[in-house]
């Protein structure tokens, strides 16, 4: 009797130990790089997991999961057939379509169907109910987000953040790859655009990819040689409720500028805009690109040239009462002489960056740089005096 209470209780423990490595045999790992598009095409896409430890590689059944940019569930991306051979610290596997695959040559370990990881903005997130001990097929709540290993939301994301994800991304991974360069479980913090994108696989071959939408739009931190002097102004960030999200910069009483001195965004293939919004002057938190020189909106020119045209006229205005662009509305550009230039910016609704607030709500000051693609001059103003700052509004004069 006593040898088969011995033998249960061994058996047990074995059982219980079992389960106990089962749990860690690929929870010990993060999302390391994810490209939403390459070369205009949505259909090339990829998604790397990198373990942080040894015997993560019992990767068979997990879910890889999609998310919108408002936060909604909308599919699994893959059910991982299959367990990878290597594993260790810094060991990768990948996650690819098709498409990215035939394009660059690079086998990935698992192919994933096209089109389901959100362009612009969403969430991809990994984990849950894998491993050799798993259930077939998993049945875990998805929106459970205790279930998951990692998550990274990215881009215009605006739904609930969570333990995963800490303040989403402002960045997406369009004609670039998203890179992990922390791991402190804040996604704001952990990611960077990637250039070259360098997606690997389990048998750790790589193709370097260089980026087709350029990362370089907004400095990492404030450009010094960008014109500051204005007079006053005004950075407002409002992300809910949903649908009625709102932006608007105001940059007023600037420097001495001409009508050229932002470009001309008045013809096809000119000027492209990208407002840069750092916390402070160092951490760059998020942007916003207009690039729509020469466009028609509605029956109209959505880029109109003030006082005259180019190079004689007083500055140019923009307006798309559909906000095509990014959530944009109206940008101004007034040139004139000292104390007299002004710029303004102003976006409302769900196609406008989100998560940009939370990441100042700490911040003492913000800073806006106005750049031009081609344009000669970048202009800079910095808000110090703070009326209002929480994760989801920020005024700043």
């Amino acid at each position: 009797m006593l040898r088969r209470t011995v033998c249960i209780i061994v058996a047990t423990a074995a059982v219980v130990g079992l389960v106990s490595m089962a749990r860690g045999l690929f929870h010990v790992a993060v999302i390391d790089e994810v490209m939403t598009s390459y070369d205009g095409d949505p259909s090339a896409q990829f998604i790397e997991v990198r373990m942080l430890a040894s015997l993560q590689n019992f990767v068979h059944h997990t879910i890889l999961a999609a998310f919108d940019s408002s936060g909604a569930y909308i599919g699994d991306i893959l059910e991982v057939p299959g367990d990878v051979a290597n594993s260790g610290d810094g060991v990768r596997w990948l996650v690819a379509t098709a498409e990215f695959q035939g394009m660059t040559g690079l086998p990935a370990d698992f192919t994933m169907p096209a089109g389901i990881l959100p362009t612009g903005g969403g969430m991809v997130c990994f984990g849950g109910g894998g491993g050799i001990t798993a259930a077939d097929p998993p049945s875990w709540d998805r929106t459970d987000f205790a279930n998951y290993v990692d998550c990274v939301a990215y881009g215009t994301y605006a739904g609930t953040a969570n333990s995963k994800t800490g303040t989403p991304t402002t960045l997406d991974g369009d004609g670039h790859s998203l890179q992990r360069v922390g791991n402190s479980m804040d996604n704001l913090a952990d990611f960077t655009c990637g250039d070259p994108a360098s997606p690997e696989n389990n048998a750790g071959s790589s193709v370097p990819l260089a980026a087709t939408v350029p990362c370089g739009v907004c400095p990492p931190e404030v450009d010094p040689g960008c014109l500051s002097g204005f007079n006053k102004g005004m950075l407002l960030l409002k992300d809910t409720p949903a649908g009625k999200e709102k932006l608007l910069i105001k940059m007023l009483g600037g420097p001495s500028l001409v009508q050229t001195d932002l470009g001309d965004p008045t013809t096809m293939g000119g000027t492209a805009y990208t407002a840069c919004i750092y916390a402070g002057t160092t951490a760059l938190v998020g942007h916003l690109t207009l690039d729509r020189a020469g466009a028609t909106c509605g029956a109209s020119p959505c880029w109109t040239a003030t006082g005259g045209a180019p190079p004689d006229g007083k500055g140019y205005t923009y307006r798309d009462s559909t906000l095509s662009a990014g959530g944009i509305f109206k940008l101004l550009y007034k040139s004139g002489g000292s104390g007299r230039s002004k710029a303004m910016i102003k976006g409302r609704g769900a196609g406008l960056p989100h998560n940009i607030a939370a990441a100042l709500q700490s911040s003492p000051s913000a800073t806006v740089q106005l750049r031009g693609s081609d344009a000669p001059q970048c202009l800079s103003l910095t808000l110090s005096s703070i009326t209002k700052h929480d994760p989801d509004f920020f005024k700043a004069k």
